[in-house]
């Protein structure tokens, strides 16, 4: 079975292993809608506050906090660091 650029073998698994894909693969589509949700209302408020003459602002370098300069890790599983959502 060929998912955009990923083939997976599905012809050798069994029912109950193509069921633990599927809920996984679910729970993994979950985290990235959760985090690109973040990633969108963090925007919106940054847009809000721009609109009001307001911004978050770095107090030791003075950069502007900007929501494409940032991205989303998410710190569940193994990575002490986070993994990076592709949004």
């Amino acid at each position: 079975m060929r998912i955009g650029s990923v083939i997976i073998d599905t012809d050798n698994m069994r029912v109950e292993d193509v069921d633990v894909l599927i809920k996984e693969l679910k729970q993994i589509r979950e985290r990235k809608g959760e985090a690109r949700g973040y990633k969108h209302r963090l925007g919106a408020m940054l847009e809000s506050m721009r609109d009001d003459n307001f911004a978050f602002c770095n107090k030791h370098t003075g950069e502007v906090l900007n929501v494409n300069d940032w991205v989303v890790y998410d710190q569940i599983g193994e990575c002490t660091h986070g993994t990076e959502i592709d949004l």
